[in-house]
């Protein structure tokens, strides 16, 4: 969710050894967002709480004959400066499994 404006979006990372970056893709095209606007988690897929910052967004474009408006977003931690990383997981989806 993009800060004061409330616009939603879905967000990945792009997977880029050495430059660490998202991409994210609004709902629609007419969206109001702008470079330097702070996106935050939404709460709604239930996986993360609300409000958690995840970073900036450094560019903002629509699709070439899309429907849906997408940007770049420049996280809010420094990944190459992390010492530690805690990783929660929900454990095996199938109890059997183990």
């Amino acid at each position: 969710m993009v800060g004061e404006s409330r616009t939603r979006g879905r967000i990945e990372g792009l997977g880029e050894r050495g430059r660490y970056r998202c991409r994210i893709q609004f709902d629609r095209m007419d969206d109001r967002v702008a470079v330097g606007d702070e996106v935050f988690t939404s709460g709604l897929g239930k996986k993360f709480p609300a409000s958690i910052l995840i970073g900036t967004i450094s560019q903002v474009g629509g699709q070439e004959l899309g429907l849906q408006q997408e940007g770049e977003v420049t996280p809010a931690v420094d990944f190459t400066r992390l010492d530690e990383v805690l990783i929660l997981t929900s454990g095996p989806k199938d109890p059997g499994a183990l």
